[in-house]
């Protein structure tokens, strides 16, 4: 065994006495116990220490997984710097995800970790292209057991519930069903850009006074960014800021501050 992997054997078994689910992980962040050989991913988490220490003697892992959700009572939401729109969504919504725990990841990004909230799933993107949610079903690197800082540790907090609805199924207007189709219609799986503009558009129909025009500039936004980036087709765009006016008229805006707000995130561009 390495120092690196032997570090990570410490680590883990540290993490484990704080109740969480550990499994050995390989530099490429993947499980090091390979499926030919019985591996689970991360269902392979454990807190038993002597599973623990009979894992990394076999499969040396250099990082540490621990399995999200349930099994560690924590969940994680995943920024990834490397896309431009996560990181303005962080920017736009930092003081609504703290205070939570922050490990600054590998690629220069962030993992946020809260206290499980019962029911929250793995997802990719859902939120924002490059915002990711670690819970039930999948799993997390532990950071700073390879060295990498705690930005921030006012312990464990709840998860943001104002997070819930973007990430949850909600009904949907005829504008979004219209844009669902063009969507469905264009490629053979456009799940995670269906996702994304539903999620854009749940958010606007759903927010509060104080953030209702600040939430469909960054939706405009983003629908402006997937048009450009060849993502969606133009027409396909102009149906999906079809349906944040309507969720924004729903929200409570009226039209000319709706038709303003859209016309300046165009200029934007």
């Amino acid at each position: 065994m390495n120092r690196d992997a032997a570090h990570a054997l410490i680590a883990a078994r540290t993490l484990a006495g704080m109740g969480y689910a550990v499994f050995p992980c390989g530099r490429n962040k993947r499980p090091a116990i390979p499926k030919a050989d019985g591996g689970n991913g991360f269902k392979d988490g454990t807190t038993d220490w002597d599973v623990i220490q009979d894992m990394w003697a076999r499969y040396p892992g250099e990082l540490v997984g621990v399995a999200m959700g349930v099994m560690s009572g924590v969940s994680a939401l995943d920024i990834d710097k490397k896309h431009c729109g996560a990181w303005q969504w962080w920017a736009e919504h930092r003081d609504r995800l703290l205070p939570a725990r922050v490990h600054r990841t590998r690629s220069g990004g962030l993992h946020l970790l809260y206290r499980h909230r019962e029911g929250l799933r793995n997802s990719e993107s859902l939120i924002c292209r490059g915002i990711d949610v670690r819970g039930d079903g999948g799993y997390a690197i532990w950071w700073p057991a390879a060295g990498l800082p705690v930005l921030a540790d006012p312990g464990i907090q709840p998860w943001p519930e104002w997070l819930m609805p973007l990430l949850e199924p909600a009904p949907v207007a005829p504008a979004v069903s219209t844009a669902r189709r063009a969507l469905a219609m264009r490629r053979p799986d456009l799940r995670p850009t269906l996702h994304r503009s539903l999620g854009l558009i749940r958010s606007v129909a759903q927010a509060t006074e104080g953030d209702r025009n600040k939430l469909l500039f960054w939706a405009a936004n983003r629908t402006r960014d997937m048009v450009v980036s060849g993502e969606i087709g133009h027409h396909t765009g102009m149906q999906v800021l079809d349906a944040l006016r309507e969720a924004a008229a729903h929200a409570g805006l009226a039209q000319h501050e709706i038709d303003r707000t859209i016309t300046s995130a165009m200029r934007a561009a």
